[in-house]
């Protein structure tokens, strides 16, 4: 095919076997033909780097121009701590293990140990953003016991951040709109409110840059990062009794920061909690 991928690119088996290779070409032709895609990803495993090569070069060959718009999105694998999965060993995790475990431990977390509904969306913020944190370049290391810290890099810490945010409201009294504080931006006057603020900003760039490098890891880490600046904020400035311009402005910075966070969250799969 090209000097870096000699090895004959085989399609169909002599006995008229099909393989990997004729079904990804089938797939690949019915997305063309039939459904006009803009652009096609392969999330795989990185050890089938050399399979795509050859499949996007066999789809140029076949006369598909728009074989330069297939990308494989290779990622590493997912380890314990003490090494590699292994269904011989024993040490593989089955998905409906991963979400009783991770579930339990989330239990474990909670003082009056959560509603169902709860404990669920908690449990899919610590698989998901455990995973999706780190770029598809690296291996992902699963430990129950740090994906699930409240306190730690966690997706059960962002929901909490949301809880936390949403439960300012309630003590308030009041729901604000974004609205509410538009004319007192420029009356802010801590640092803390303009880093906030310059965050939430940022969202769209960075959305941008996940789409084009196709990694979610850069929404995971602004998520993270917006959570440690609306903390940072919320320690320094008043806002419950603040004089009252102010405090509806900082109140309407915390909806935005609400509205603007769980946007990006749904962007990853994650739905908040309302409170933990």
């Amino acid at each position: 095919l090209q000097p870096d991928l000699d090895v004959p690119a085989l399609v169909r088996k002599s006995d008229g076997t099909s393989l990997y290779l004729t079904w990804d070409l089938a797939l690949a032709k019915q997305k063309f033909d039939e459904h006009d895609i803009q652009r096609s990803l392969y999330v795989v495993g990185s050890e089938q780097k050399f399979h795509f090569k050859q499949l996007f070069l066999t789809l140029q060959r076949m006369g598909y121009e728009r074989a330069a718009d297939c990308e494989h999105v290779a990622y590493e694998l997912v380890v314990l701590p003490e090494g590699k999965m292994s269904s011989r060993k024993g040490t593989a995790i089955p998905l409906h293990t991963l979400q009783q475990e991770v579930s339990a431990a989330i239990r474990e977390r909670m003082q009056d140990g959560g509603d169902e509904e709860t404990v669920r969306r908690i449990a899919v913020a610590c698989v998901k953003y455990g995973m999706l944190r780190v770029g598809t370049n690296k291996r992902v290391i699963f430990a129950i016991d740090g994906w699930t810290n409240p306190e730690g890099d966690t997706g059960a810490y962002l929901l909490y951040m949301v809880a936390r945010i949403r439960s300012i409201f309630r003590r308030a009294g009041e729901d604000v709109a974004l609205e509410a504080g538009v004319g007192a931006v420029e009356s802010f006057g801590a640092p803390e409110e303009r880093a906030l603020l310059n965050h939430l900003l940022r969202l769209p760039a960075v959305v941008e840059r996940a789409a084009v490098g196709s990694d979610p890891s850069a929404i995971a880490g602004w998520i993270a990062e917006g959570a440690r600046t609306f903390s940072k904020f919320y320690d320094a400035c008043r806002v419950i009794d603040a004089e009252p311009d102010l405090r509806r402005a900082r109140l309407a910075l915390i909806r935005a920061t609400d509205v603007v966070m769980t946007q990006a969250l749904d962007l990853l799969g994650i739905t908040p909690v309302d409170a933990m």
